[in-house]
């Protein structure tokens, strides 16, 4: 089986329209492809194109036919654009299809399921030889054995939609490392990677999907099934990165008795800004965000800290660098979007900048230069993640795609010191780097046996199968 990228967002509607909408309320997960799966009288039609979700008007997919539409948008990965676009979701079993490589779209017709994905397993034995990726294997073990056994014995990573003659089937894994939210509109019911998308389209969220839980849609009727036991594992990375500021997570440790109350990941994100607040206390003029997901973390820390707040640090695209495909994709992004707003009101000024995380290190590198040529006096960068990919244990391919040798920064440096060294020397300005501490992180999330940690300590959150 080929070890193929995490897959991000996922969602179930009842019209073509809440599909296109739904779509656009997740394409902040996903920028190398989009999909759509239509089903009526148990046939499947599906479409599936390359890039962000508005490379297509709602006029273009109109036409796909259907009383239920599962959808996809796709994180980035390498590869040709005739194999991102053979393994764009969603992937089908059955029917005709046709790859159009000039419109960078490919088509379905008279499929009889279909499957969206976000997740990625891992090692699996099932099928060794004759499936091309880890979704493929999902559906073809279904298919053959049903969703009791394969949610019994493929432990994860999944949170998926399938469609299948004429009935719906969302379920996540038992580690419950991907989100999975079940919510209504006009009386029937929705699925969605995220709440937010499914309030806007006019839906009301109802609760998450419990790791190890399956809800079964037929002719409208629900029914929700525990199959396995949860042994909780979520991807913190959903609440610190990569979900809208608006959504919202439990994070329940007892998934069947909890009272833990629902938070938005914008306050989880402040109240993490001043937790950093609380570990660094820094003299400086300026608190900055590095835009746009370190906005919550830098109010946090302002207002904790009485440092006053000045978001001067522009970008002039609304796009994710940490999910472009290639090293040149994300240096390029980085250098033509990432800006000083006005350098004069910053200069002889020490800044806090403020980041959600550092993976790879292109934005520091960038943040440097700008304050070099802005004249800044001292530049303090705080993350508010601890490091990650410190050493070869920490990487992860079940959350947010961190592959084991991808270019962590804390890979290239033996520590936070020898990082502040070289930026210092290199654009001759002042630079002291500090991350929040694992303890910090988790005294805001909450316990961390919660969580999927293994890109910041490299412990594996999935259990081999015996």
């Amino acid at each position: 089986m080929g070890s193929l990228r995490d897959k991000c967002g996922v969602g179930f509607v009842n019209s073509c329209l809440d599909a296109y909408g739904m779509l656009r309320g997740l394409e902040h997960r996903g920028e190398e492809s989009t999909g759509i799966a239509g089903m009526k009288d148990k046939e499947i039609y599906a479409m599936r194109w390359l890039g962000k979700v508005y490379n297509k008007n709602y006029e273009d997919i109109e036409g796909i036919g259907g009383e239920q539409f599962a959808i996809h948008t796709r994180y980035a990965t390498q590869g040709s654009k005739k194999e991102l676009l053979k393994d764009a979701h969603p992937i089908t079993i059955d029917g005709y299809d046709n790859l159009n490589m000039e419109k960078q779209t490919s088509f379905t017709k008279g499929a009889s399921s279909a499957i969206v994905h976000n997740g990625q397993v891992v090692g699996d034995k099932i099928f060794p030889n004759e499936i091309e990726s880890d979704t493929e294997l999902l559906l073809r073990t279904y298919k053959k054995y049903g969703i009791h056994k394969l949610m019994e014995e493929i432990p994860g990573s999944y949170s998926m939609i399938i469609l299948d003659e004429g009935n719906v089937i969302g379920c996540r894994d038992r580690y419950g490392i991907k989100p999975l939210w079940y919510g209504e509109k006009d009386g029937l019911p929705v699925l969605c990677s995220e709440d937010f998308p499914i309030k806007k389209i006019g839906g009301k969220p109802i609760r998450e999907v419990d790791p190890g839980e399956m809800v079964y849609i037929e002719d409208d009727d629900v029914n929700f099934e525990r199959v396995v036991e949860p042994e909780e594992n979520f991807c913190f990375f959903e609440k610190n990165y990569l979900s809208n500021p608006n959504s919202t997570f439990k994070g329940r440790k007892n998934w069947a008795n909890s009272t833990f109350k629902e938070r938005k990941n914008w306050d989880t994100r402040k109240s993490l800004g001043e937790k950093l607040a609380e570990e660094f206390e820094i003299e400086a003029d300026i608190v900055m965000d590095v835009p746009n997901t370190g906005k919550p973390y830098a109010i946090g820390y302002s207002e904790k800290s009485g440092i006053p707040y000045l978001p001067e640090l522009k970008k002039k695209k609304v796009e994710r660098s940490f999910i472009q495909s290639t090293k040149e994709e994300r240096r390029k992004s980085i250098r033509e979007n990432l800006y000083l707003e006005r350098p004069e009101v910053l200069r002889k000024k020490g800044v806090v900048f403020v980041d959600d995380s550092i993976i790879r290190g292109n934005v520091l590198e960038r943040v440097a230069k700008i304050s070099e040529e802005a004249g800044i006096e001292k530049i303090y960068y705080l993350s508010g993640t601890p490091p990650v990919g410190r050493d070869e244990n920490c990487f992860c391919c079940y959350g947010v795609d961190m592959p084991k040798y991808d270019e962590f920064i804390m890979r290239r440096y033996r520590n936070e010191r020898e990082i502040e060294k070289y930026l210092s020397e290199n654009y001759g300005i002042p630079f002291e780097l500090d991350y929040i501490s694992q303890k910090g992180l988790f005294d805001v999330l909450g316990d961390p046996d919660n969580y999927c940690k293994r890109c910041i300590t490299g412990e594996k959150p999935i259990k081999s199968r015996k």
